[in-house]
């Protein structure tokens, strides 16, 4: 499940780093905001990203009291 999770994630990634590389906006006074708000997207996948290890961390450690 956590694969069918990062998949998606990492094109979401990959397509917003493509798009801070190559697509700057012409109007002068949007670059900051472009990498602003590129920067709010690559950032909240990484938090999705990190919850997904929480998940997998849990749900890996041995259950005390099970056998």
């Amino acid at each position: 499940m956590a694969h069918e999770i990062r998949n998606p994630l990492n094109a979401i990634s990959m397509a917003t780093q493509r798009l801070k590389r190559d697509f700057i906006p012409v109007d002068s006074s949007k670059p900051k905001i472009f990498r602003n708000l590129s920067g709010v997207i690559r950032d909240e996948i990484k938090r999705l990203n990190g919850i997904i290890e929480e998940f997998l961390n849990f749900f890996q450690k041995p259950q005390i009291g099970t056998v």
